[in-house]
């Protein structure tokens, strides 16, 4: 959706997409791997500029026939002893689950962990665990009933996504035009 246009309006530009944690991903831009950067901050860096991109929906998502799809809405405590998938260590979904989960005094019970998204919606369809995930990662097997979303409650779970970059390095070419496209569609500070 992001690409297409720019493509259009860049073309002899090729960007290079790297996939891992925020925390993996904020690490490549120390390294001077990436220039830029799409991540949820999980931890501050001073050396490291975020702006805001956007929000999330995190969501709980449960197989057709698993027992809490047809529930309307669950707790935290509703998932105590459930199994479930996890995203990486590092990455902003699962920090910000944690922290819920911390709130509510429960003690998730993550059977597997992975960066792989793929092998997370597999998993959860063949009823071996329940996940969270950002929802747009599964509109498609949402609205194929492939996948049910459950809302977990009190709150829906939202997480801030910010693009980053370091704050002392100029941007090579690339990395600035693909920098200002993104927040052409953004206000950052109406964001949060």
């Amino acid at each position: 959706v992001l690409f297409t246009p720019f493509q259009k309006s860049f073309p002899d530009i090729i960007i290079e997409l790297d996939e891992g944690s925020s925390l993996d991903m904020s690490k490549s831009l120390l390294d001077f791997k990436n220039s830029l950067a799409i991540v949820a901050k999980v931890e501050e860096n001073p050396d490291i500029l975020f702006m805001p991109l956007l929000l999330e929906e995190v969501v709980l998502i449960v197989a057709p026939n698993h027992h809490l799809a047809k529930r309307d809405k669950i707790t935290f405590r509703d998932l105590n002893e459930e199994p479930i998938i996890m995203k990486e260590i590092g990455s902003g979904t699962r920090d910000l689950v944690e922290r819920y989960a911390r709130g509510e005094k429960i003690r998730l019970t993550v059977v597997a962990q992975t960066s792989n998204m793929e092998f997370i919606k597999q998993l959860v369809k063949q009823e071996q665990a329940v996940s969270f995930v950002v929802r747009s990662s599964v509109e498609t097997e949402l609205s194929q009933g492939e996948l049910i979303s459950v809302p977990v409650r009190p709150e829906n779970l939202f997480l801030k996504i910010f693009i980053a970059y370091l704050r002392d390095y100029e941007l090579p070419f690339a990395a600035r035009a693909f920098l200002d496209y993104l927040l052409s569609f953004t206000h950052p500070k109406n964001l949060f």
